[in-house]
């Protein structure tokens, strides 16, 4: 096999929110042990997986391996697979540690060499925890060229600078290439009632801010205030980000950078300033619900799904959540950000090349095992099911069949998101000194903007804006300037903006676009 010594540099810190600088969650849990090697009598005859090897019928040597998710939705598709994995590979045994706050414990568990085997989601870019030493590469395995030719398209799906570094290969791609994470959704049972419906009696879906301002404020009117227009969870760092990519279908530049300069878009546009009105409108005409102020993604999703708020943001997991806690809930539909200040659609949301998803841990004892586990959950079946269960969509097209697809609403999220997502340049193509540059946090950052804005501590959105652009411009070029004084020449804003390195691609046309040296 090949030398799993753990990498201290954080160069590779880089993602699809670069720039927008993640501040660290609280330490919450204790590490747990990693894999350990134990005798047990194995008795199931189930018939082993393809790729692994047929254990004994009787008293076997059992491997036992740890795996750390974050999961809520997804938990009963996660446990059905595990279960699955298991009675198909007896000899190796999976002990799933449920651990909400991944980022810190992953952290914590390195220091103390006790890194779960497999891990998955909610934690860091798979750059940075490449960057941390908390990754194997799997690209030492030796049928790892057998297995990325299951991929669909393995000249994209396997990427340098995505899952690829220095030629070592970190992760792959499960679900489709897609804005999963940036959706709304309308209650229509709530529309209904309060005259929001159409002449043949469908709801009203809005399809511009101005709208869902409107129609939220009906609501919240008709209602007596027994019903509100509009939730979302501003305590919580997902909460209180996601209105700021609604501007990215009405051409506002947010990467948060604007493509042609590599600088800040938070001036170059009055969208954001739209949004932040809108969040201005709710709290001053009262159809934000006041649970927005302090309830967690999982309260806001359960007051809609009870009939106490008209629209939500939320990501394509909230179908599989909602069929959890209320199962008799199907009065509701998926739409896209509505659009601002236009009536065209002038933007699509970027996609990157490559993918990540399951990961081996570094410090595994072992790794056969762990790559095992690894395939199982990266296979095309394993992801057929994921569709199946209502979680998302699959890498692979034909997963994404409509008689996969239980609900009406996951068909309708698939094609909203696929027409609402592109693949585009990355930024780790541009140069090598480029991947080597670190983004720290901002302050303030979008986060603590949004936050200001709907506490009412912020009145001034034109200056709040402004304030925001010029602190992400000098996070950057200190950024550059730290990457310039240990050795790194070719960094710059230069570097950064794509227009300069992608002369060729035009983010307003809504294609995909695949770098010709790829």
């Amino acid at each position: 096999m090949h030398d799993r010594h753990p990498r201290s540099r954080r160069q590779f810190l880089r993602g699809v929110l670069t720039g927008i600088g993640i501040t660290a969650t609280p330490a919450l849990i204790a590490a747990c042990g990693t894999s350990a090697t134990q005798e047990s009598d194995t008795t199931t005859d189930s018939p082993a997986s393809s790729d692994a090897t047929s254990p004994p019928s009787q008293t076997t040597s059992q491997v036992e391996l740890i795996w750390w998710d974050p999961w809520v939705t997804q938990e009963p598709w996660l446990e059905d697979e595990l279960q699955r994995f298991g009675e198909a590979n007896p000899d190796i045994a999976v002990t799933r540690v449920k651990q909400p706050k991944i980022n810190d414990s992953l952290n914590a568990a390195f220091a103390d060499e006790s890194l779960p085997d497999v891990w998955i989601g909610g934690g860091p870019f798979l750059a940075e925890a490449v960057a941390e030493g908390w990754v194997s590469p799997i690209s030492d395995f030796d049928d790892y060229d057998e297995f990325v030719q299951t991929f669909p398209n393995p000249e994209i799906d396997f990427f340098e600078g995505q899952n690829i570094f220095e030629g070592q290969t970190y992760g792959a791609p499960f679900q489709a290439r897609s804005a999963m994470w940036n959706f709304l959704y309308a209650n229509t049972a709530v529309l209904k009632e309060y005259g929001l419906a159409d002449s043949n009696g469908e709801a009203l879906i809005p399809q511009t801010l101005d709208q869902m301002a409107e129609y939220a404020q009906t609501v919240s009117q008709e209602s007596g205030g027994s019903v509100f227009g509009f939730a979302v969870a501003t305590s919580e760092f997902n909460g209180a980000f996601w209105p700021w990519w609604w501007g990215f279908r009405s051409g506002a530049h947010f990467e948060p950078f604007n493509p042609q300069t590599g600088q800040s878009g938070y001036r170059d546009s009055n969208v954001w300033n739209r949004i932040l009105e809108f969040f201005v409108q709710s709290r001053e005409q009262a159809w934000i619900h006041p649970q927005s102020a302090t309830g967690n993604d999982e309260v806001i999703r359960a007051l809609f799904a009870e009939g106490e708020v008209a629209f939500i943001p939320n990501g394509g997991w909230a179908i599989a959540g909602w069929e959890q806690t209320h199962p008799n809930f199907t009065d509701y539909r998926p739409f896209a950000p509505p659009l601002i200040d236009t009536d065209t659609q002038l933007g699509w949301y970027r996609a990157t090349p490559g993918g990540s998803f399951f990961r081996i841990g570094s410090q595994t004892k072992n790794p056969e095992a762990a790559w095992r586990v690894f395939k199982w959950f990266q296979s095309k079946e394993t992801s057929q099911r994921w569709v199946a269960s209502g979680n998302g969509t699959s890498i692979w097209p034909e997963n994404n069949d409509p008689q996969y697809m239980g609900k009406i609403q996951q068909q309708e999220f698939f094609e909203i998101d696929t027409a609402n997502t592109r693949v585009g340049p990355d930024i780790p193509k541009m140069t090598p000194d480029m991947q080597k540059v670190t983004f720290g946090d901002s302050r303030p950052n979008e986060v603590a903007v949004l936050q200001g804005v709907f506490t009412g501590q912020i009145t001034d959105i034109d200056a709040a804006l402004d304030e925001l652009a010029t602190a992400k411009d000098a996070m950057r070029e200190q950024a550059f300037e730290d990457a310039k004084n240990a050795g790194n020449t070719d960094v710059g804003f230069e570097y950064f903006a794509w227009g300069v390195q992608y002369p060729d691609w035009d983010p307003t046309k809504g294609e995909d676009y695949i770098a010709s040296e790829t």
